[in-house]
């Protein structure tokens, strides 16, 4: 039995958790921009998931990356390699071939190394921010 398994002792699919969450979030939210909204879109889905019995955490990446530039997105651990990345904000940054399913459907599943690229990514995208 994996790690994952003890988590989702429901046995949810979790993918279409996710998808449900988004779908509900992006109802709600229809009148706002997506730009700087982090906060407001990861604490939502964040909800939505929760409300499903989806363990998910919220990342933030100046708290928990020490990271100079604060974004929030949802984790959901997978495994002990893998996490799906919720982030409904991702299209303010700049497109990575890497992400394709990250800036169209609002969340992509990243192995460990992806992941360390999707936080260069935003970093990287931010230098040139202001707030």
């Amino acid at each position: 039995m994996e790690l994952y398994d003890l988590v989702n002792i429901q046995h949810n699919n979790i993918e279409k958790a996710i998808k449900e969450a988004i779908s509900d979030t992006k109802k709600t939210l229809k009148n706002l921009t997506t730009n700087q909204m982090c906060l407001i879109y990861t604490s939502y889905v964040y909800y939505e998931l929760r409300k499903k019995h989806v363990v998910a955490h919220i990342m933030d990446t100046e708290k928990d990356f020490k990271m100079e530039y604060r974004h929030l997105f949802v984790a959901i651990p997978k495994g002990v390699t893998q996490n799906y990345i919720i982030d409904l904000t991702y299209n303010q940054f700049q497109l990575n071939s890497l992400f394709n399913d990250m800036y169209i459907n609002g969340y992509q599943l990243l192995d460990n190394e992806k992941y360390q690229k999707y936080l260069d990514n935003i970093t990287e995208s931010t230098k040139h921010k202001t707030i």
